[in-house]
Formats: structure tokens, sequence, C-alpha cells
């Protein structure tokens, strides 16, 4: 299988669970990982370097390191966050658009 190599990382929600569900039932995408938290998801994001890094729940301190360490240690990686109530879903890039 081909495709972009996706990492989630999740807060074991329903959003986050249905998300991974997705994930593993796209013929476009292919689900390298999961993890619930921060430390988990370093090791493997090191491990299977993804394309596209996903973080499902609130966007708070610990999420937005997240995101910040993601884009410094893996510049190609794109990082995208959901959360419950979210109006919209947003990408992040490290390098210019």
């Amino acid at each position: 299988m081909t495709g972009e190599q996706v990492f989630i990382l999740q807060d074991g929600s329903l959003l986050g669970r249905w998300i991974e569900t997705l994930l593993t039932q796209s013929e476009a995408l292919r689900l390298v990982g999961a993890a619930s938290t921060h430390g988990d998801a370093r090791q493997e994001i090191a491990t299977f370097n993804p394309d596209v890094i996903v973080i499902v729940g609130q966007l708070s301190a610990r999420n937005a390191r997240a995101i910040l360490d993601v884009m410094q240690n893996r510049p190609s990686s794109k990082v995208v966050t959901i959360g419950p109530g979210a109006e919209r879903v947003l990408l992040h890039r490290s390098e210019p658009i």
C-alpha cells in the first residue's frame, strides 16, 4: 500500500478514536502509529518518521509543545490539529508557504 504515512497523537476521546479508525480504513493514507502520551509519541515519531502527524484533543500547552517539538525535529512533516468542538482543522507548517 502506498500513500502518506500518518501518525496520530490522540487523547482517547471518542473523536480521537473515530479519527484513528478512519485512518486505518483509508486507502490513500497509511496509519503507521498512534500514541496517547507525548513521550510515547516522541519515540514513535522518531521511529516511523511520518509524513503527517495528527494531534487530536484540546490545544493545551502540552499539545502546543508537541507541535513545536515535531516542527523542530521533523520540519518536513505536516502537523494537523483537531479539537473537539472546533470549527476548523489547523495545519501547521515549519517551512514557508
